[in-house]
């Protein structure tokens, strides 16, 4: 299983995709790899053919707290350029292009400020950020995600709706 985690640590609850890198780096889990990068790009669609599952994970300024997790499916990108590519664009380039056959889910971390060039999560950031790991390695060595689906308005791609929309795209 690969974490593959989107932001960017200078500005402050942006940093929580590489925090998770971080926390599962310090206390590493048997067929768990993780890697972090400040945004979703082409590049990333290669990454997926070496593992079976693919967790996106990045900080999400939406109101599920203390975050949210759902299947992530591939949706073609719907703009001219790669600068802003969603992560169900990656997804679909891995599945089209590359003949991956996995299963892909996005985790959106609750964050709260993004605009400061500060180093640091804020402390409900810190919080949603445990909360999220713990859960994930209570999931993981089982293989089962289903109680961590989350059923919030914000799945609307599921239902043909918007892309998701976390701080790095």
């Amino acid at each position: 299983m690969l974490i593959l985690a989107f932001g960017n640590p200078a500005r402050e609850d942006d940093g929580l995709g590489p925090a998770l890198v971080q926390a599962f780096e310090r206390e590493p889990l048997d067929g768990v790899d993780s890697m972090w990068d400040y945004q979703p790009m082409v590049e990333h669609a290669a990454e997926f053919l070496r593992y079976d599952r693919v967790i996106v994970a990045d900080a999400s300024r939406i109101d599920a707290e203390p975050f949210l997790f759902r299947s992530l499916r591939g949706r073609a990108a719907e703009t001219f350029s790669t600068h802003a590519i969603q992560p169900e664009a990656v997804v679909q380039l891995a599945r089209d292009t590359l003949g991956w056959r996995g299963d892909a889910y996005l985790l959106g971390i609750r964050g709260y400020s993004f605009e400061a060039f500060v180093e640091g999560l804020t402390g409900g950031a810190r919080r949603n950020l445990d909360q999220a790991v713990a859960r994930l390695r209570a999931c993981i060595p089982s293989g089962d995600f289903s109680s961590l689906i989350s059923h919030a308005p914000t799945d609307r791609t599921d239902r043909g709706g918007e892309p998701c929309r976390t701080a790095s795209t």
